[in-house]
């Protein structure tokens, strides 16, 4: 007898359905496809899928033929309490079972859950690689969106957005791979102006995975391959698992369902964030290896004047990677100097960060490598695997210090990063770090760590993040914890031992402002993003909410600019509030757009592409999000912090109207505020003779005329 939430299904259709998704699988044609549920309505979100493959001897299998579907109601998944759908095919020229299996439930909005697995009738099949979970984007118009979350090999990254012109003759293509030579963000997102496709690997722990994202004939496709392995006859051979995410809006929405499915699997972002992580930071990278003690304790005044509660000590500080023991030159009298600069820090009323890489156990000549060799990377001929960097071919001097690396199979290894962690904090007194570097790591051969096989120095690699990330929050529940990865895409499996995230290196302006969107949907609304350090990206940083990195000694102007951009962001203090990633549609509307409530306040950041708005002018800014029974007052932060300081003058019109500096103004010339003219003025009524002249002179030579005139109060 069946149990009672079993059904099989004899109909021509056959569905599934979960919060806001249903999956029709037809048996005739042995596809399936994806809606969106919108209400009482189910919208067509894919075109019909043949499921996938697999390759053999580099050539496709795809004549798997339907076996058996059925249908399981009210059952306890991945995802929760759900339905189940299990397809059962069948390849004739293998001899190969496949068994297809799609949850549903109404936990995660859009989600599902798949899972594959390959079972041979007789012999042992060797397979190159799966090939699952594979759709096309249904009606995609002429424009598709497409974020890519992994790389293409040690050098080339695309974790940003990319626009694929269905009319251009290029085929757009993006492997995303994660494995030995990448971490990665395991996800792809294709998305047009009414939705998309999120797909990303449902595995607790980092693999490799590719999530490839193809231009088709018509349409964009998305799925994910899995290295091949080898199918017997005994047990079946789980290929991988996904999940896919069905969504309205763009790719935000997309990342912030694929966060919540991996909730499920035990993947959770902080949310207990310290207030460190949200501090404004200046970092002495400036200086790149040449700074000293003197030079950053000589800043700290200015630093914080401006407004800046954080400080990093950069690379250089050590002699050797690995033993991470005090550079002699920077330290001529070792500890000593260490802490007297770290309380320097404090004195000013400021945190104290340091530097480091977390899997580097230095080169030949660290004390750690002579000693422990048994704790490194092996490579299959024996040699000693050097940690991740951005290239083999790269000779500047910073790539060129990075050391072997420290394996996770190596319990000695995990150790001395706890060590390392342990001497910082209490006797040297830094609050928190910024981890470097973090690549994916090389295959390990090394037999003293008995791996199960190869790549499980690459899945495991996190192991040191956890390993560091804990021993820093028992010496202190307030720590600061980044790991840096220096362009390449996040590390997903590492983000859960993070206490901010970096958009480490970006190329652009616009994707430095995509990055960001994609870590907030990722760790959530309130969570502490940083642009890093560029001066020209200060309206990138404060607009989008995120935390103000620099690196270099400010004078003159630039010390003012970064000063004001301070003012702003700690004025406002975006970077605490709530990202609203889910109003505005990337590549759909007449501005990028970015929303952060603070307070009960709505703020938003405009950018344009000029050439896509002129010449006929900018189109109308829509504020989305506000209460329809609510009165609004709409200032702007960035002209109200500059009418703090310079003359600003408001021009109406739809078009021709905004606002620019008042003219005859010179910025290396002092002019009368506001409030000084009405002051000068009112006591110049109460002098005579030469005073009155002398005043009068004053106001003459110091006032701006157009100002004066616009000012009813003068």
């Amino acid at each position: 007898m069946r149990p009672a939430n079993f059904l099989a299904v004899d109909t021509e259709d056959s569905f599934i359905s979960g919060r806001s998704i249903r999956v029709v699988y037809q048996p005739s044609s042995q596809t399936i496809t994806l809606y969106r549920v919108e209400g009482r309505k189910a919208v067509q979100a894919s075109k019909p899928s043949k499921m996938g493959y697999l390759a053999v001897d580099g050539k496709r299998v795809c004549d798997f033929t339907n076996f058996a579907c059925t249908i399981e109601r009210n059952i306890s998944g991945k995802l929760g309490i759900g339905e189940r759908m299990t397809i059962t095919s069948y390849s004739p020229s293998l001899g190969v079972k496949r068994t297809y299996i799609l949850e549903a439930s109404d936990t995660v909005k859009g989600a599902l859950y798949t899972q594959t697995f390959y079972q041979t009738e007789n012999q042992a099949l060797c397979a190159d690689m799966f090939v699952d979970s594979l759709f096309e984007l249904y009606d995609p118009g002429e424009i598709v969106w497409s974020f890519n979350g992994g790389g293409e090999g040690p050098t080339t990254f695309y974790d940003q957005l990319q626009k694929i012109d269905l009319t251009a003759p290029e085929k757009f293509y993006r492997e995303n791979r994660q494995d030995y030579t990448a971490a990665a963000l395991p996800i792809a997102d294709a998305y047009n102006a009414q939705g998309g496709i999120t797909i990303g690997d449902a595995s607790p722990t980092r693999r490799e995975v590719h999530t490839p994202v193809k231009e088709t004939k018509d349409s964009v496709q998305v799925s994910i391959e899995w290295p091949g392995k080898t199918i017997t006859s005994g047990e079946p051979l789980a290929a991988g698992q996904s999940f896919i995410i069905v969504h309205q809006g763009d790719y935000f929405v997309g990342l912030r369902g694929y966060k919540y499915a991996m909730e499920h699997l035990g993947i959770v972002m902080k949310t207990d964030i310290s207030q460190r992580s949200y501090q404004q930071r200046w970092e002495g990278w400036g200086w790149a290896f040449d700074w000293t003690a003197e030079l950053i304790i000589n800043e700290l005044d200015f630093l914080q004047k401006a407004g800046v509660k954080q400080i990093t000590i950069d690379d250089a500080w050590y002699d050797h990677a690995g033993d991470w023991q005090l550079n002699p030159e920077k330290f001529p009298n070792g500890e000593e100097d260490m802490i007297r600069l770290v309380k320097a820090i404090h004195d000013h009323g400021m945190t104290a960060l340091l530097w480091w890489r977390p899997c580097d156990g230095g080169r030949d000549d660290s004390k750690l490598y002579k000693e422990h060799p048994e704790y490194f990377i092996m490579h299959k001929d024996g040699s000693t695997a050097k940690i991740g960097g951005p290239g083999k071919t790269c000779t500047c001097h910073w790539c060129q210090t990075a050391g072997y690396a420290l394996c996770p199979g190596s319990e000695g290894a995990i150790q001395i990063t706890k060590d390392f962690i342990n001497r910082a904090m209490k006797r040297w007194g830094f609050d928190g770090f910024k981890g470097d570097f973090v690549w994916s790591l090389a295959k390990c051969y090394n037999p003293a760590h008995n791996h199960k096989y190869p790549e499980e120095s690459t899945e495991r690699q996190t192991e040191f993040y956890k390993a560091a990330h804990d021993t820093m929050m028992a010496n202190d529940p307030e720590t600061f914890n980044l790991l840096c990865n220096c362009g390449a895409p996040q590390d997903f499996y590492g983000l859960q031992y993070m206490t901010q995230v970096v958009t480490a290196d970006p190329v652009s302006l616009d994707q430095t402002r995509t990055r960001v969107k994609a870590y907030k949907a990722l760790m959530g609304d309130y969570y502490p993003i940083t642009t890093d350090h560029c001066q020209i990206w200060y309206s990138t940083t404060v607009g989008t909410g995120s935390v103000i990195i620099e690196k270099t000694a400010f004078t003159g102007a630039e010390a003012e600019e970064y000063a004001r951009w301070l003012g702003i962001a700690n004025r406002e203090e975006l970077h605490k509030g709530r990202f609203i990633g889910d109003l505005y549609s990337y590549g759909f509307e007449p501005y990028e757009t970015y929303v952060v409530e603070k307070d009960g306040v709505m703020h938003y950041a405009f950018y344009r592409d000029g050439k896509r708005c002129l010449p006929n002018g900018y189109p109308e800014i829509e504020l989305k999000g506000l209460a329809p029974d609510k009165m609004y007052r709409i200032v702007d932060y960035d002209i109200d912090e500059l009418a703090r300081n310079y003359p600003i003058v408001a021009i109406r019109g739809k078009y021709k109207g905004g606002v620019r500096i008042a003219d005859g103004y010179r910025l290396d010339r002092k002019y009368l505020n506001h409030e000084q003219q009405r002051l000068l003025k009112r006591l110049s009524k109460t002098l005579s003779g030469e005073d009155r002249n002398i005043m009068e002179s004053i106001l003459r030579d110091f006032t701006l005329k157009e100002i004066s005139e616009a000012d009813p109060g003068y």
